[in-house]
């Protein structure tokens, strides 16, 4: 939404709205632990302004593209991802061997 990608955050294929709006689990997402607090989370898109103010410190924490969760959630998802989602080290990656 932010980057202007999507018209609505259920539009986004990556998106775990997707999921949550059809109230279904997907190979990523279990819904049931959000569903459980928030039995309409379509309620959740239609925050007002001062709601999502209280949220801004939250959503500066997955600025950097990352996800958010615990160890194994992270191991999780970079298993069914078969790639790494946790920060590497900065600088130039190493050249394979032979290049």
């Amino acid at each position: 939404m932010r980057a202007r990608l999507c018209a609505a955050p259920g539009d986004w294929e990556w998106s775990s709205v997707r999921a949550h709006l059809k109230r279904r689990d997907d190979a990523l997402v279990s819904v049931r632990p959000v569903l459980a607090i928030a039995r309409r989370f379509s309620d959740l898109l239609d925050m007002s302004p001062d709601e999502k103010a209280e949220l801004a410190g939250f959503e500066s924490l997955a600025a950097n593209g990352r996800p958010l969760g615990d160890e194994a959630f992270l191991a999780f998802a970079e298993r069914k991802l078969g790639r790494s989602l946790r920060k590497g080290r900065p600088g130039p990656k190493p050249r394979a061997a032979g290049q």
